[in-house]
């Protein structure tokens, strides 16, 4: 991972966030974060 892309909350509830393929990035889903927790550096809990 890059130095700069962890550490911070990346995500806060409400947010608007959709799930894709890998392979495709094709959007299969999409949700609202209820909740968001930092767990570590570069764990977070939605």
């Amino acid at each position: 991972m890059h130095h700069q892309t962890f550490g911070f909350k990346a995500f806060l509830a409400t947010d608007s966030i959709a799930f894709v393929h890998a392979e495709s990035l094709q959007v299969f889903a999409q949700g609202i974060i209820k909740s968001a927790k930092l767990i570590s550096t570069t764990e977070m809990e939605l």
